[in-house]
């Protein structure tokens, strides 16, 4: 079709929608909260979606996310075209591109803005992964909603945004959105951006878990990896809600992407994975274990009140380590992992930490945060150590101390934390020991003294070096049990040794 005739076509599709946008009563009633935006996204051929949206308030900042990627300074905003912008009576309004994402408008601010997004994300190399950005499969498109939505996040917190998709017939739409009729649902610019979704024919699988609707997606080349983690779906989210006393959502989305390399990122209610393809059997521990700590993300970060984080690395000890134990604990007590693999992952975990004091010399767990990729070992393996200590400790008076003192950090209001506030906070239902363990870590625990340390909780480790670790668990004798650290029932590990 030629341009002009395209043009002629959206002009008058423009009109009618801000007719309907603006003739929709911008407030709901008091048990709503206010809305705040409006989005209409209708795909148009060749890669490319149209993008119209219309402001409660005046907007003079939109942004998208910003991700390096090799040979594309501009990240995702590159793949914004012609964006325009109106103010209330419908004049334009100048709006430049600042950086790293940013748009601000010109002498005035706009109430209405228009753009294309083009899906060309597979054209660069992200060097967060494109699972934390967009991608194109079974022709379908995936995208996170930084990368496609331009948003004020100075909006309020909890105001809703509509959304409606104009879709090709055969095409669907799986999201962690709430839906009401023919519209989507989002309650915060945090959901918005931070959130991912998927456009086209591919078709999701919706099942009940519990309290919580979880819908999972799966690229066909990644199809076997999805039958194969079912058992995971089916039963962390009830161990995860459980452990925290709360979901993040009544609806959780998880994506499935085939890729080079295996990672994974964790968003608001919503969860994507890609997968080295083509797929070996052989890997499915680390599929699993790499899914069950992004998972486990989204449960701390937004069950109950949610752990709120400041800026800065001070925190990565914890929300990558804790993580990292807690994934291993959890999926211990629901039969994802059986007593030899649990035995191994706590090895790596003290192995890791042990690695990461050689290979980041003199740097703390806190300034090592702000380094994170340089210091991997050291942030993952010294907080995995730490909440292990600290539950094996712990557990010797409750075997729900370890629990509590975590759920404590959950009921905060939200408010930024950095790594010192966690540490207060942890020490007020620990009696002073999270701190303490924290220094002793932190000053540099010997293999030696890690053995001595979880000897007593019926944890057995034998090292060689910093690259050797073995751990095996004790019998269970009255209330000393290793097992219990992971709710194995005691009758099924009494008289049981790993060889």
């Amino acid at each position: 079709m030629p341009r002009k005739r395209i043009e002629m076509k959206v002009n008058i599709t423009r009109l009618m929608f801000f007719v309907f946008l603006f003739t929709q009563p911008i407030f709901c009633s008091a048990e709503q909260s206010s809305v705040i935006a409006r989005y209409s996204v209708k795909y148009v051929g060749n890669d490319r979606f149209s993008v119209k949206a219309a402001f409660a308030l005046p907007t003079s900042r939109l942004d998208l996310n910003h991700h390096g990627a090799v040979g594309r300074p501009g990240g995702q905003a590159s793949s914004v075209y012609e964006l325009k912008a109106f103010d209330s009576h419908n004049n334009p309004v100048a709006i430049e591109y600042k950086d790293e994402g940013t748009w601000r408008t010109v002498d005035a601010s706009a109430r209405r803005i228009e753009y294309e997004l083009v899906a060309d994300h597979d054209s660069a190399i992200w060097a967060a992964g494109k699972e934390e950005v967009a991608t194109k499969f079974d022709a379908s498109y995936y995208f996170v909603g930084d990368a496609f939505f331009l948003v004020d996040y100075d909006w309020p917190k909890t105001g809703r945004i509509h959304l409606n998709f104009e879709l090709p017939m055969s095409w669907r739409l799986a999201s962690p959105w709430r839906t009401d009729g023919d519209t989507l649902v989002v309650y915060g610019p945090d959901a918005l951006g931070r959130n991912a979704f998927v456009v086209g024919n591919a078709r999701s699988r919706t099942q009940q878990v519990g309290q919580l609707e979880l819908t999972w997606l799966a690229d066909e080349r990644v199809a076997p990896a999805a039958r194969a983690l079912a058992p995971l779906f089916e039963r962390l989210p009830l161990a995860y809600s459980s452990f925290w006393k709360g979901s993040p959502d009544q609806q959780l989305s998880i994506f499935l992407l085939s890729d080079n390399l295996t990672d994974g990122g964790a968003f608001k209610n919503s969860f994507a994975m890609r997968l080295d393809t083509p797929l070996r059997d052989s890997e499915q521990p680390i599929w699993m274990h790499t899914m069950a700590h992004e998972l486990m993300h989204i449960w701390m970060d937004q069950s109950n009140d949610g752990i709120g984080r400041r800026e800065g690395g001070s925190l990565y000890w914890f929300t990558e380590g804790f993580t990292d134990y807690l994934t291993i604990k959890l999926m211990r007590q629901s039969d994802l992992l059986d007593r030899t693999m649990t035995a191994q992952r706590i090895a790596n975990l003290i192995r890791r930490y042990a690695v990461g004091r050689r290979i980041s010399v003199g740097t703390g767990l806190q300034a090592a945060g702000d380094r994170k990729h340089e210091n991997w070992e050291l942030i993952y393996g010294g907080g995995a150590v730490i909440a292990l200590l600290l539950d094996a400790e712990l557990s010797a008076n409750s075997p729900v101390a370890f629990r509590d003192m975590l759920r404590h950090l959950q009921h905060q209001g939200g408010k930024p934390l950095d790594g010192n506030a966690i540490l207060n906070l942890m020490d007020e239902n620990s009696a002073g020991r999270a701190s303490a363990v924290f220094r002793e870590v932190d000053t540099g625990l010997t293999l030696g003294k890690i053995r001595e340390r979880l000897y007593a909780a019926g944890i057995h480790v034998e090292s060689f070096a910093s690259d050797e670790v073995y751990v095996e668990f004790a019998e269970c004798r009255q209330l000393l049990c290793a097992d219990s650290l992971w709710g194995q029932r005691r009758s099924e590990a009494i008289g049981s040794t790993l060889k």
